[in-house]
Formats: C-alpha cells, structure tokens, sequence
C-alpha cells in the first residue's frame, strides 16, 4: 500500500523556472502513484508526503508572478496542495498531505513575510491530534464524543476559514463547518472579511457574522 517516488524524478523539477506547468507536472508526478495505489488496494485514505526541497521549489509567494509555456505572466501561482487535491477528487478517496515539518523537528520552514524567521510550530501533541483526528475522520470515523440520546443534541461546532479572491483583492469567508453532536456537518458560506489593523486577523463586521451564524445555527438544526 505504499508507492515511493524517488528523488531523481523529482530533481528535474527544482531546476525548473517556477511555472502553473511545473506545479502541474509535479502534481501529476504524485497523482500517478495516488491514482496506483486507490486502485490497486482501495485504501480508506491516501497519505501523500513530498520532500522539503519540493515544497521550497513550488511553495506560493504573495503576490509572485509565474510564467506559462508561451513566456506569458499570469498574476495567480497554481498552488500544489489545492490543485492536487482538486485533481484527485477522481480518484474517490481522500487524500492527507503531510510535509516535513509535521513530523520531523529538524526542518526549518521560513516565516512567508520575514524569510529570515522560523515559523512557529505547534507542539509534537497538538501536531499529532490533528493529524490523527484528520486520519481518522477522512477515513471514515466519527470522531470521539459522550454518549448522549438523540434528543439531546443542543448544541453545534462551527469552524470557519478564509480565502482570497482570484484577483487577491477581497478576502472572503469560504466555509464554516458545522458540526453536531453526532459529528455530522454541513457546509456554509459567509460573507466578505477584513483584516483588522489591531491584530492582523481577518474578522467578519457585525451583520455578517450574525447572518453566518444564523445560517449555521439552522444548518446544524437540519443535519440528519
């Protein structure tokens, strides 16, 4: 159940201008392998663990711009995560992508706006309940809860996350997740956010909270 894609396949890539066709070509690369072992073993869910010399090759940077086959700039850099895990929507399962710095400590990953500053990273546990909790729940599972009777599911989880228009010109809110006590969810769509001054965080005003909201607390109420 597991596919190993050597590393001479993948230095021809790092010598590569950086291109929307590398990105492709490099997504492709694992897609083959994804694609051999879902069909050859039906796995729950696929793991998908490219090296650190790749992601530094094919990592997005604001506001950077990438050149197609025919020389001409595009202002939008193919992003290798979202655009593997677009293409193996096909394949019907789910797929987990892992980097380096997940697992192993010695890996150094640059702060994006001080490239002369480690990121931060969150602590072994916390690193892997998430990952595991993921695993877990893209395989199929329900994650952990009491036992409860049905008629005492009150109460809802909701997640929310953000994301840049194409023209990186708006900041929107992509889904709130939404969750009840049994561990099933809907999906949702907000409204427009900021990003406030004080701390550098998007936020949604006052009315477009309240509405996101709303929608979830009925969503949840209508989760079978």
């Amino acid at each position: 159940m597991q596919r190993t894609i050597s590393q001479r396949q993948i230095a021809p890539l790092l010598k590569m201008q950086l291109s929307n066709s590398v990105v492709e070509d490099a997504v492709d690369l694992f897609l083959q392998e994804l694609r051999y072992v879902a069909e050859s073993t039906r796995p729950d869910v696929l793991i998908c663990a490219p090296p650190s010399d790749l992601r530094d090759a094919l990592k997005d940077r604001p506001n950077r711009q990438v050149l197609d086959q025919n020389g001409s700039s595009f202002a939008r850099q193919f992003d290798f995560h979202d655009l593997l895990k677009a293409k193996a929507m096909a394949l019907r399962v789910p797929v987990q992508l892992i980097w380096p710095q997940t697992y192993d400590s010695s890996v150094r990953v640059r702060q994006r706006r001080r490239p002369n500053r480690d990121r931060k990273l969150q602590d072994e546990a916390t690193r892997a309940w998430n990952l595991h909790t993921a695993l877990y729940y893209k395989s199929g599972g329900t994650p952990w809860r009491l036992v409860r009777d049905s008629t005492q599911l009150t109460s809802c989880c909701v997640g929310i996350s953000f994301y840049e228009s194409l023209e990186r010109d708006r900041l929107l809110t992509s889904v709130a997740h939404v969750f009840n006590e049994r561990g099933e969810g809907v999906v949702v769509r907000g409204g427009q956010a900021t990003i406030s001054k004080e701390d550098r965080q998007p936020h949604l005003d006052y009315n477009d909270a309240q509405f996101l909201l709303g929608q979830c607390a009925r969503s949840g109420r209508r989760v079978p």
